[in-house]
């Protein structure tokens, strides 16, 4: 929800109609609950900062040299004045400085989860589900995608569709569930 102190039109114009969108779909909230959320949001929200900085500041501290109080102030700005979630802090990278300049560009992880359902409504998306079938369809196409190299099944190869069978590219390589069944 739209707390009467964020910033939401410094946005650019066409990234400000997505939040709002986001927004809208996710009306749900009684008024009771609104104006409660409303009292408490500067606490509920330095708890989450404080939850998310405590994950992930160290890293960014070692690698980039920001220090954790930096971190901390600049996700309680973010989330009290544009509403940016603290893991969208770390997600986009706003702790760097050419990254922050683009913090209102962002749509955020939980505004994609708000919209998606409406914008699949109707649609058949198990093509978009099924990685190895997004995969295949995508490469019948000639449009460019992440090379899948095999696929397998309860341990047992089905495709090999990479280079010679059995052989794995000398690069890293990530192995994951071709769908979330």
């Amino acid at each position: 929800m739209a707390l009467p102190w964020f910033a939401i039109n410094d946005r650019p114009p066409y990234i400000n109609r997505i939040h709002y969108l986001a927004l809208a779909w996710n009306s749900d909230i009684s008024k009771t609950l609104a104006t409660i959320y409303t009292v408490f949001w500067p606490l509920i929200s330095t708890i989450v900062v404080a939850r998310t900085t405590r994950v992930y500041a160290s890293y960014v501290a070692r690698q980039y040299r920001i220090s954790c109080w930096r971190q901390l102030m600049d996700q309680i700005f973010l989330v009290n004045r544009y509403n940016i979630a603290p893991t969208s802090y770390y997600k986009f990278k706003l702790f760097l400085d050419e990254n922050r300049s683009k913090a209102l560009q962002f749509v955020q992880h939980h505004e994609i989860c708000t919209l998606l359902p409406g914008l699949n409504k109707n649609l058949d998306i198990q093509k978009l589900d099924d990685k190895v079938q997004f995969f295949e369809n995508v490469s019948r196409h000639g449009l460019p995608t992440p090379t899948v190299i095999a696929t397998f099944e309860r341990g047992s190869l089905l495709r090999w569709y990479e280079g010679r069978m059995g052989q794995l590219p000398r690069e890293d390589l990530v192995i994951k569930p071709s769908n979330l069944d």
